[in-house]
């Protein structure tokens, strides 16, 4: 379960973000009705857009974990948001000495 919900959350971020860019670099339309193909979406802008909204919903998770958990969390919080690294050590579970 947890590999499908941290797969389903960066395929849900990773869409978002490539939705986004294709609204920024702009849609085609002709007569007030869609007039581009069918992957005119998709672009490298909106590509870049998708990963970098994964990298900042992770960001932003981090920066929840250190507002709102104990020390030793926030601490590993801290090192993965500094490293770049916060969706692969925020979302482990804690052991059982942990809790």
């Amino acid at each position: 379960w947890d590999l499908g919900f941290a797969a389903g959350s960066v395929l849900a971020a990773f869409s978002q973000g490539i939705v986004l860019g294709a609204f920024v670099q702009g849609v085609v339309v002709a007569d007030r009705s869609y007039a581009g193909g069918w992957f005119d979406w998709l672009s490298p802008f909106s590509v870049l857009t998708g990963i970098a909204l994964v990298i900042g919903y992770a960001l932003l998770g981090a920066g929840w974990l250190i507002i709102n958990c104990w020390e030793a969390r926030a601490a590993n919080s801290c090192n993965a948001a500094k490293d770049g690294t916060a969706s692969s050590k925020v979302t482990k579970r804690p052991a059982a000495s942990e809790t």
